[in-house]
């Protein structure tokens, strides 16, 4: 959650009013192939030569979208949340390991998206520009970030920013102009088509994004929160305020130790367990007996990546709980590995590598430190239809019948083995009387 920093939708601001000490300044045209002459980018900056630069002002309204994963959290997997490789933004800025490498590569990329513009003083443009939505910028964080002063806060998003979007546009094979990828004039933002295109591997459904997903439109505060929008249903909407309670009063109909009993459970119950497709992971559905949940594919990816959606759910008040949601149904169902056994034959769950044990200390450790309201579940419905059948007479008459059933089998084969020993006997002590009651051989 850390490490998806970068506003989406980067926008260069532009003031509306012009002041003395304002000129305008306009990077020199460029002619293409036709000799035609056209100007990429245009910016309004300050003259701020000789003038002591102040620091932003930043508001006091909690306006954050960007948390640092809470200690007790990280506890659990601490390898989760700590960037491998690159790190963006301020929260692991100058870390040792990935300062040295990657930053090198980063000025790598924005030294060479500046000598393919071949345009003057373009750095100089997009830092005066971005220190303009300094003080906004930093209004997206929990933390104050004291030890970043202005001039290394705006060099170090002009560097990340400008790496995010090149990875993205190089990803893409798209070759736009990298200012045409943030402008507001086309129907949807093209970063991000690109971004979901990049970010499609890690899906955990492994579908193809749908075509009305993959052109989402509108802002979002950051790369993890477009991503984690490609998994709520369609009719679902991003609230602009604290999602609004539905009260649910029947907590008589959840189990003690969770939401729903495990899979063997259920399945002893006579429900029959159907992996569902959608790429909405959380298009759990129950009717008939049948309990049909969307296949779940588990790789080395699988827990950081639900950890960090989880976190990310956890620490912003505004986004309903779907993965903190799926985290505790799929603990509920998954004790021992006989439950994936069950959910692994039906489809539900593909492990791509390790065993059953792995995966249930995978999905128990998921709902470890996390806090869900009962009223905020959006698999109410199909919580209450579970138990609800669970409790019926004919899943109680059921459960009997399987385990009388059970018994059963288990006395015929105990009396197949004791009738296989019997007739050995019988056949073993035949041989040995025959041979004993065989006429000696004559001596002539």
């Amino acid at each position: 959650m850390e490490g998806a920093q970068v506003n989406v939708s980067s926008n260069v601001a532009r003031r509306s009013e012009e002041s003395e000490a304002s000129p305008r300044v306009q990077t020199p045209a460029e002619q293409n192939s036709e000799g035609e002459t056209r100007t990429d980018v245009m910016l309004e900056i300050n003259d701020t030569e000789g003038q002591e630069q102040e620091e932003p002002l930043i508001s006091r309204e909690w306006s954050w979208t960007i948390f640092r994963v809470p200690a007790h959290v990280r506890e659990v997997d601490e390898g989760a949340y700590n960037p491998k490789i690159v790190s963006i933004g301020p929260f692991h800025h100058n870390e040792p390991g990935l300062r040295s490498a990657m930053e090198v590569q980063k000025q790598r990329i924005l030294n060479r998206l500046l000598d393919r513009t071949r345009q003057l003083n373009l750095e100089m443009c997009l830092e005066n520009a971005m220190r303009e939505l300094e003080g906004k910028t930093r209004e997206c964080y929990s933390e104050h970030f004291e030890g970043i002063n202005s001039a290394g806060f705006v060099q170090m998003m002009v560097l990340d920013g400008c790496f995010i979007v090149e990875l993205l546009r190089l990803y893409g094979k798209t070759y736009k102009k990298i200012f045409e990828l943030t402008t507001f004039k086309r129907k949807f933002t093209p970063l991000n088509k690109l971004a979901l295109r990049f970010f499609e591997p890690l899906r955990i459904g492994r579908g193809k994004l749908a075509k009305n997903i993959s052109n989402k439109r509108g802002e979002y505060p950051h790369l993890l929160a477009l991503f984690h929008s490609t998994f709520i249903p369609s009719d679902h909407k991003y609230q602009s305020l604290p999602i609004k309670k539905v009260r649910w009063n029947q907590y008589d109909n959840v189990p003690g130790k969770g939401w729903v009993q495990n899979a063997k459970s259920l399945h002893s119950a006579g429900i029959t367990f159907r992996k569902k497709t959608s790429n909405n992971l959380l298009d759990i559905k129950f009717e008939s007996e049948e309990l049909m949940i969307p296949t779940l594919f588990i790789d080395d990816g699988t827990g950081p990546l639900l950890r960090n959606l989880i976190a990310f759910e956890q620490s912003n008040r505004y986004v309903a709980p779907f993965f903190s949601c799926l985290a505790v149904f799929l603990s509920c169902l998954v004790d021992t590995t006989d439950d994936i056994n069950i959910l692994r034959n039906a489809g539900i769950i593909i492990q791509v590598k390790g065993g059953n044990e792995e995966v249930v200390n995978l999905l128990n450790s998921l709902n470890k430190e996390l806090e869900i309201d009962m009223d905020d579940c959006c698999i109410t419905k199909q919580i209450e239809d579970i138990n609800r059948y669970y409790k019926s007479t004919r899943a109680k008459i059921i459960s009997i019948v399987k385990i009388v059933m059970t018994k059963i089998n288990f006395v015929n084969i105990v009396l197949s083995y004791l009738s296989f020993l019997q007739t050995t006997s019988s056949s073993l002590f035949r041989t040995s009387n025959d041979d004993s009651l065989a006429p000696s051989p004559s001596p002539f």
